[in-house]
């Protein structure tokens, strides 16, 4: 096997950016199931629990630019202070979401999220899909991108954008989601 081959280091870099199956599809040679779940690293035991939020950290919304449904999440990057067991000292809290059924647009999520989270006296952040910076024949006010600046400028003032140049792909998407649900070394980030 690969773990015979390599360097200490190697194996425990691999299982620290890797979720388990990926690792031992990667590194074992195993012929991996991952049945009808995309998210199969998810837990509800594990995953669901209370969080703080942090009114003064920056709160993050990150955008999937959508018609049926129109979404964003909401979280905040925390630390681990009360050493909940196998949740990594930084980690992902996920705070809420905006969900709209049928027929949204971007103005609509934006508003959304300004009317449940207007209270928010910290910076905002926001992440998303890189195609939201396409133009469309719908886009009369711009790209979704600049909606959204505008939006949720209103509000905030100005916001920091964090949107890659270019989509990863659907797999890699989905393998690093499964990592910050859970690692090959037991980590969770989520």
């Amino acid at each position: 096997t690969s773990e015979e081959a390599l360097a200490p280091g190697e194996i425990a870099e691999a299982k620290s950016t890797m979720d388990s199956a990926t690792y031992r599809r990667e590194y074992l040679a195993s012929w991996e199931d991952f049945g009808d779940r995309a998210y199969y690293a998810f837990d509800r035991s594990t995953h669901v629990q209370p969080c703080t939020y942090d009114q003064t950290a920056p709160l993050c919304f990150a955008f999937d630019f959508n018609v049926a449904p129109g979404t964003a999440t909401v979280f905040q990057e925390q630390i681990n202070h009360d050493g909940h067991e196998n949740l990594n000292r930084e980690f992902t809290a996920v705070l809420g979401e905006v969900w709209i059924k049928d027929n949204s647009n971007t103005e609509m999520v934006c508003r959304e999220l300004v009317r449940d989270w207007s209270h928010h006296g910290g910076n905002v952040e926001v992440y998303g899909d890189p195609a939201g910076g396409s133009r469309s024949t719908k886009g009369i006010k711009g790209t979704d991108w600049d909606i959204v600046r505008e939006e949720l400028g209103k509000r905030w003032g100005r916001i920091q954008v964090r949107v890659d140049s270019a989509d990863p792909g659907h797999r890699a998407r989905i393998n690093a989601l499964n990592r910050r649900l859970k690692s090959a070394d037991g980590g969770v980030s989520m």
